[in-house]
């Protein structure tokens, strides 16, 4: 886990017991691996991710805007992705999980549909949406709207993410944050019926 601490240019990595808020730089994984010959090194960099959300997840600040940026290395549906083997629907189910716990959704994004490309030719290109903002529900209620823009990926095979920010002057109604995973709850139906 990275922090970006204002003034400095240089990310740091924290003292667990020092961060509250603010904005997390979440590291990258290596995404060419996935079985195979290579599989307990696979098994080993997803033991390396849940540790970085289990961090995470102690880290959530109760009472304070946060936001989560970078690499998740994950899709959440197939509309991430182009090209290469078909979308699973398992395989974003554990990150989905894991915003539900921390409670943080996804910032949206303006520009290219994909952060990454694997820099292949031909059939052998595959485009994914592995970037991305998270935010909690208080980031939401800020009186600046936060906005993600993908920003061109040459030479590097990702796209950098450009975040700005801008007073609301408007009245509109906040951003609202739902998570499909919430519907495979037990009981789900029943809470929101109750209200």
């Amino acid at each position: 886990m990275v922090r970006l601490d204002e003034g400095r240019t240089n990310p740091t990595v924290p003292d667990a017991n020092k961060v509250a808020s603010g904005l997390l730089v979440v590291p990258e994984m290596d995404r060419s691996l996935n079985g195979g010959e290579n599989s307990s090194i696979a098994d080993d960099l997803r033991e390396e991710q849940e540790s970085i959300w289990t961090e995470l997840l102690l880290d959530k600040p109760s009472s304070m805007p946060w936001f989560l940026v970078g690499d998740f290395n994950v899709i959440v549906n197939g509309e991430e992705k182009r090209g290469g083997l078909p979308f699973r629907p398992t395989e974003g189910l554990e990150f989905l999980n894991f915003m539900s716990l921390v409670e943080v959704c996804d910032a949206g994004f303006s520009g290219s549909r994909f952060t990454w490309c694997n820099n292949r030719q031909g059939s052998a290109q595959v485009w994914k949406r592995l970037d991305r903002l998270l935010l909690n529900s208080i980031a939401t209620r800020m009186a600046n709207s936060v906005l993600i823009q993908h920003l061109g990926r040459d030479p590097s095979d990702h796209s950098p993410l450009l975040l700005s920010t801008s007073t609301r002057l408007d009245n509109k109604p906040k951003p609202f944050c739902f998570l499909k995973v919430w519907t495979s709850k037990e009981g789900f139906l029943d809470v929101i019926n109750d209200s």
